[in-house]
């Protein structure tokens, strides 16, 4: 059982304040009034929030959480600024796609998606494939300016989206750069 007091279930024996705490974490990123070391920090909330939590996962959904990470990522610049660690806010990428990655995470083993279908409408998955297309036409010396975690978090959105309708394609039109 952890010790973090957002992962154990112990001390909050219920979803409660994990929730309370998404939204507040989420109203806080959609009012645009947080100074800008603060952001990623308020994702990392996000993701703590929903870590081991399924039912929180739900909440964040509800309230938007893949929208709102695609108008994050989008305001940190290009694909290839995003995953770089040189360029732009490369921290930020890293706790946004993070946080997406705990939502999915909630889904998990469900027959339905709500979560993969929403990275897809929201455009979260095509940012995705052009982050690691990004990678691939930056060559083996691009390697040495790439936030891999970043990636990693990317080529998981990719893998949990292959199995939507329309996705697949995508992936194989991007497969050189896989």
């Amino acid at each position: 059982m952890s010790v973090h007091p957002i992962a154990s279930k112990k001390q909050m024996p219920s979803d409660e304040v994990p929730q309370q705490l998404l939204t507040l974490s989420i109203e806080l990123l959609r009012s645009r009034e947080l100074p800008e070391l603060a952001i990623g920090g308020a994702w990392r909330c996000v993701r703590d929030c929903v870590d081991g939590w399924p039912g929180v996962a739900a909440v964040a959904m509800e309230l938007g959480v893949f929208d709102l990470a695609v108008e994050d990522l989008r305001a940190l610049g290009s694909p290839a600024d995003v995953v770089s660690i040189s360029r732009g806010k490369a921290g930020r990428g890293y706790a946004l796609l993070d946080a997406a990655y705990m939502v999915t995470r909630g889904f998990a083993g469900q027959k339905a998606r709500p979560d993969l279908e929403a990275a897809v409408s929201t455009g979260l998955f095509d940012l995705c494939v052009e982050m690691v297309v990004s990678v691939a036409s930056a060559g083996v010396e691009g390697l040495q300016d790439t936030n891999h975690t970043v990636l990693y978090f990317a080529l998981h959105v990719l893998s949990g989206c292959s199995r939507l309708a329309g996705c697949e394609a995508t992936i194989r039109d991007a497969a050189t750069a896989l």
